[in-house]
């Protein structure tokens, strides 16, 4: 499943199937019935769309100048969004083509989020639940698809303006590659990572946020995009985060995890041997 298109065409395809799970999907079964008459929710909706759209122009923008800035050839167009791994040595992961990606994401991530709920370790950030007049499956779409994915969204703007900066100080200053490659790995997870504490003491205010967890969270979500240039993983993340936060809240029997575990990896399992078969090497390979 090769994706052989200019790097640009893949960022923008990328970002509109975010834009599809972000927005339309929930907008279109969760927030289109006529049940949007609470105003605080109103503006949760609305913030986080603008979020979503805003933060895609911003990752657009940054795309373009990448992709039409000549003089950046001695560094990188790694943006942790889709790259190829050239940068930190990471080509092992784009060896596999970008379904198998999504699934061992999500296997990998279900796997770490299912034993921090049966361990009960807690979550990694805070949520804004729907009110009770939503059924239980509207209220997991809202949590799971419409919030991480905007969220994650604008982290990866912060993240493509951050290597921006960095690589025109870099080059205006004549910087070594390699110290180059440090500034960038050092600079995304600490600058996420407060952004993330600010962003929750706005938009999550009153709530009992562990911030320190909160910034390790998604430090570490910024640290995998930039180092795997691959913004999926940490989508999974935080999308499975706020799963588990809505999913145990809503249904308490562990019949009902006991299901939900099943599909979680009983799904991408299924995908994987359906187009793989019993074959879990690198499709490029």
């Amino acid at each position: 499943m090769k994706l052989d298109m200019p790097k640009p065409v893949i960022w923008m395809l990328i970002l509109a199937v975010l834009i599809l799970f972000g927005f339309l999907i929930p907008q279109t079964f969760v927030l289109a019935d006529g049940e949007l008459f609470n105003e605080e929710l109103t503006f949760q909706s609305n913030l986080f769309n603008l979020i979503l759209f805003g933060s895609s122009i911003g990752l657009m923008l940054v795309f373009g100048a990448f992709y039409l800035w000549k003089k950046n050839d001695k560094h990188t167009d790694n943006l942790g969004f889709a790259g190829d791994g050239k940068l930190y040595g990471t080509q092992w992961w784009h060896k596999y083509d970008p379904l198998q990606r999504l699934i061992i994401s999500f296997l990998l991530m279900g796997f770490v989020f299912s034993v921090s709920t049966f361990l009960r370790l807690g979550t990694f950030t805070q949520l804004r639940f729907l009110p009770q007049q939503f059924t239980p499956a509207k209220s997991l779409i809202f949590s799971t698809l419409m919030i991480p994915i905007s969220e994650n969204v604008m982290a990866q703007f912060v993240i493509a303006l951050t290597v921006l900066l960095l690589t025109i100080v870099a080059i205006r200053y004549n910087v070594k590659h390699e110290e180059y490659k440090w500034y960038i790995l050092i600079s995304v997870p600490l600058i996420l990572g407060s952004l993330a504490m600010l962003w929750h003491r706005t938009a999550y205010a009153g709530s009992d946020n562990a911030y320190p967890i909160i910034f390790v969270f998604w430090a570490i979500g910024g640290l995998m995009s930039i180092y795997l240039e691959d913004a999926i993983p940490f989508i999974i993340a935080h999308m499975y985060n706020n799963f588990f936060i809505d999913f145990t809240r809503l249904f308490t029997s562990d019949s009902a995890l006991f299901t939900v575990l099943a599909l979680i990896f009983g799904i991408p399992i299924l995908i994987w041997f359906l187009v793989y078969g019993f074959k879990f090497t690198p499709s490029k390979t």
